[in-house]
């Protein structure tokens, strides 16, 4: 299992350790990257067992999961064990660093949707910074609806400062129209038609007065202030 430097890795790292390792490991065929052209495929067992395959020669080693230091220990030769931290997961590529270096090793999903399976070390490097590329995009259009949301609420803060006058008006001249509707109803009920008609008149115009206050406050603003984007937050 050949071993690489690729700062990307440590940039994009994205491994849980709540994931189960059996589960990604197992029941698949793994295809070890290297650049020597020589196919080495390992198979993981749930007996903890690793078929290691190379160029169509295996041998069938041990593995397991050391949960104290979330960490992968496969036996090879002469009685050598490796250790691999996981640190990096999708349903293409596993990328392993190899205990106490700066280096990676490679397992890729045989049967991976893609298609993806890199000959050279600039192929996978090229696989590895688009995933950088992408998570920036998204994490920069994240921070862009997020700074959206937040020049929007401004706007909107600032929209109800300046209609806050209009519309305490508005809402002092519809107690008054209330009040002239009561008068309205008493008059009629004490069949004075022509108060009762003055206070109805009177109702009409006040209502008609308060809905068309702050109305006339935006409009007036967006005259003075035609390039504000409070604007679209006026009536």
């Amino acid at each position: 299992m050949k071993t690489y430097l690729l700062d990307t890795v440590k940039r994009i790292k994205r491994f849980s350790q709540s994931l189960d390792v059996s589960t990604i490991l197992c029941n698949k065929p793994w295809v070890v990257f290297n650049n020597t052209g020589a196919k080495e495929l390992y198979i993981f067992d749930r007996d903890k067992t690793v078929l290691m395959i190379n160029n169509g020669v295996g041998v069938r080693k041990t593995w397991n999961w050391v949960s104290a230091n979330n960490s992968l220990t496969i036996n090879m030769e002469n009685d050598t064990v490796i250790m691999l931290h996981p640190e990096f997961v999708n349903d293409t590529v596993l990328a392993l660093n190899l205990d106490g270096t700066q280096k990676y090793s490679f397992l890729i999903d045989e049967k991976n949707r893609q298609n993806f399976k890199p000959q050279t070390l600039s192929e996978l490097q090229q696989y590895f910074e688009d995933i950088e590329r992408k998570a920036i995009e998204t994490k920069e259009r994240k921070r862009l609806k997020e700074e959206k949301k937040r020049e929007e609420k401004k706007l909107e803060k600032k929209a109800k400062e300046i209609l806050a006058t209009a519309n305490f008006v508005k809402s002092f001249i519809f107690c008054l129209a209330i009040i002239s509707i009561i008068f309205t109803l008493s008059y009629t009920a004490s069949q004075k038609p022509l108060f009762a008609f003055i206070f109805l008149f009177v109702s009409i115009l006040l209502l008609f007065a308060g809905a068309y206050i702050p109305i006339i406050k935006s409009h007036k603003y967006k005259k003075e202030h035609p390039n504000d984007p409070v604007n679209q937050y006026l009536i």
